[in-house]
């Protein structure tokens, strides 16, 4: 009996992975109530009698949960008071769709962040990387740190006298006066 719960949630678990949206399936609302389905009817199978009323999963599959005072409450958004946020732009309701706010690219990955009317913008997300990504940026900008306090300790300016840093130089170079020296006796 265990094993039809486990093939069940299995198949709900597949038709809304990762791999589905890489394959660019649209999970729609029939979609949804079609697994919710599959999930009573596994549950009716395993427990003919049906379940007692105090049991999540009868509640969640009757859509009679109620989340009061529980962290899931924090995650559960009302549709008619919630907005969309994305670029720090609300995205409104009203005949827009979201390839009028992001362009017609299907290759941009966009993140949506939903918020309760009335709250204002979200606070923004710091760019994610890698631990190796990180640590090379670290290491490229301790580097430049410590080119820089060596620059700053180096006072030679011998080079100030050298040929290539004459400022005049490119001009007596064309004008043919390079080593020509004016003085009498030179």
């Amino acid at each position: 009996m265990a094993d039809v719960i486990r093939r069940t949630v299995a198949e709900l678990e597949a038709s809304v992975s990762k791999e589905q949206f890489e394959n660019k399936v649209v999970l729609s609302k029939e979609m949804i109530q079609d697994n919710i389905d599959k999930v009573r009817g596994a549950l009716m199978i395993v427990w003919p009698m049906g379940l007692p009323d105090w049991e999540p999963a009868k509640l969640i599959v009757e859509d009679d949960e109620d989340l009061t005072g529980t962290q899931d409450s924090l995650d559960a958004h009302d549709p008619e008071s919630s907005v969309l946020w994305w670029a720090s732009k609300q995205l409104s309701r009203e005949g827009k769709l979201l390839k009028d706010y992001v362009g017609r690219n299907n290759k941009t990955k966009i993140v949506v962040q939903i918020t309760k009317r009335g709250q204002g913008a979200p606070t923004r997300q710091a760019q994610q990387q890698s631990k190796s990504e990180q640590e090379a940026m670290m290491q490229h900008y301790f580097k430049k740190k410590e080119e820089w306090k060596q620059l700053e300790e180096d006072e030679d300016d011998s080079y100030l006298t050298s040929a290539w840093a004459n400022p005049k130089g490119m001009k007596n170079s064309l004008n043919g006066v390079g080593n020509v020296s004016w003085r009498p006796g030179r």
